[in-house]
């Protein structure tokens, strides 16, 4: 496959850089860039990307750019006998192998070692070259956060990398300039935006603890933080360089019932709501948050830990079941926050509609993706969380409905971007099911927030 002439600048700026962040929106090739750095540099690589970016995507894409780079897949019951005699040029795994991956390098330090040779590119290195791999960090704004095991555990094998290293993200900042911090840090170990997270935060921000913990930006921190990072920074926007079809958001404004803005309004100001023969109880802020948005999409948790709830109305599968019949036979995306509006959703409307969430296996996730992209399911549920990352849903649709938002603006612009991208052919509708004066309009507002705060640096970065 050819690449286009933006991804070539992009390729000759890793070469220049060496440790580059790409900033790139989805559907531009960031995968195809990387896998041209790898053949050109001649080294072999280790990539961590979310898990079914990791199992499909990449693959599929070593197939399309690179199809003589070999491949193996760290994930499953072999993974420590698939580790120990890999002769492969790329090393896939997902991000919560990273644990058991730490553990397998001190195991097989020494064995590594000693290892025989292979020509990788026509330069002789060792076959697991541990001490000098590239490292690929597909979607890493999965490592966002400087206290996760995820990115202590990379922090720690520092000295196992090259210095050619790539952070691939079209959303590397989802909740504020401070998730910036970790991502940098493994491309240059701290040497712009500074050695530790706290320094960074003291530099650029001010930050209260608790009881309320805020991280605010400081004026004239934006700009600062800006021209540090941009040296190693490509930054491109799709709507810059393809011809991408219309989007239309569309508000579906719905209102509770009297008897249920009662209800809502107690919960809201007592963090206690007595039902007939249950009760629910919010402890915290935090959790009461959690309660009202259980509320508006039409039950509430009374044991979590069983999955035991109870239903409290069906408004918004009433709006779902409109929009199927308004929607002309066209698929629908459907996007769902809990597993009870999934068990709601097949009582109301039809129990054999399909959901891809946490615990769908990889082999049924690509039956239902498949299925989609030949469109063959009307109504496709899924949770953004198992769905957002390295999937191309273009070709089965274009309509998207959110059950409820998420407060993530990652997984929201992720999954709006599996229907939004290069390859579509349609008018893209997303639609938002908001319930009037309730935490609906809280999150639409703080996604809108975050969304501006996120584009205002990529917008800065941009390289045209």
């Amino acid at each position: 496959m050819k690449l286009h002439k933006y991804q070539d600048r992009a390729i000759e700026f890793c070469l220049k850089n060496k440790a580059v962040f790409l900033a790139m929106d989805l559907g531009l090739g960031k995968t195809a860039v990387a896998l041209e750095v790898i053949k050109r540099t001649k080294q072999p690589a280790i990539v961590f990307a979310p898990l079914r970016v990791a199992y499909n995507t990449w693959p599929e894409e070593i197939k399309n750019w690179a199809p003589k780079l070999t491949y193996d897949i760290l994930h499953g019951p072999n993974k420590s006998h698939t580790l120990k005699n890999s002769k492969a040029d790329i090393l896939l795994i997902n991000y919560d192998g990273l644990k058991w991956f730490a553990k397998e390098i001190l195991k097989h330090n020494k064995q590594i070692a000693v290892k025989t040779r292979k020509k990788v590119g026509g330069t002789s290195r060792k076959t697991l070259g541990w001490t000098k791999r590239m490292l690929i960090l597909d979607e890493s704004s999965m490592i966002k956060s400087p206290t996760t095991l995820r990115f202590k555990t990379l922090k720690k094998m520092f000295p196992l990398w090259s210095d050619y290293r790539l952070c691939l993200s079209a959303t590397p900042s989802p909740n504020g300039y401070h998730e910036l911090w970790s991502q940098y840090y493994m491309l240059d170990k701290g040497q712009r935006l500074f050695e530790t997270f706290y320094q960074f935060r003291g530099a650029y921000f001010n930050y209260t603890g608790p009881p309320v913990f805020k991280t605010t930006i400081r004026k004239g921190s934006y700009e600062r933080i800006r021209d540090t990072i941009k040296p190693i920074t490509f930054r491109l926007g799709a709507k810059d360089y393809l011809d991408m079809p219309e989007v239309t958001y569309n508000d579906i404004s719905l209102e509770l019932p009297k008897a249920l803005q009662d209800k809502y309004k107690e919960l809201e100001d007592n963090f206690f709501l007595e039902f007939t023969g249950s009760e629910a109880t919010a402890f915290s802020a935090a959790a009461l948050s959690m309660k009202l948005r259980q509320f508006i999409q039409g039950a509430v948790y009374t044991d979590a830990q069983n999955g035991d709830f109870y239903p409290l109305h069906r408004i918004k599968i009433d709006a779902l079941k409109d929009l199927l019949e308004t929607a002309a036979g066209q698929p629908i995306l459907c996007p769902i926050q809990f597993k009870f509006e999934r068990k709601m959703i097949h009582e109301f409307i039809d129990r054999s509609i399909p959901c891809i969430a946490g615990g769908t296996s990889i082999r049924d996730s690509n039956r239902l993706i498949k299925a989609w992209n030949e469109g063959n399911l009307p109504l496709l549920l899924c949770h953004p969380a198992s769905l957002g990352h390295g999937v191309n849903l273009q070709a089965g649709g274009h309509n998207l409905l959110w059950f409820g938002l998420p407060w993530s603006l990652e997984h929201y612009k992720q999954l709006n971007g599996r229907l939004d991208r290069q390859g579509q052919t349609n008018h893209v509708m997303i639609n938002h099911l908001i319930m009037k004066d309730t935490i609906d309009e809280r999150v639409v507002k703080v996604l809108k927030e975050k969304d501006a705060t996120m584009s205002k640096l990529l917008d800065a970065l941009r390289r045209f």
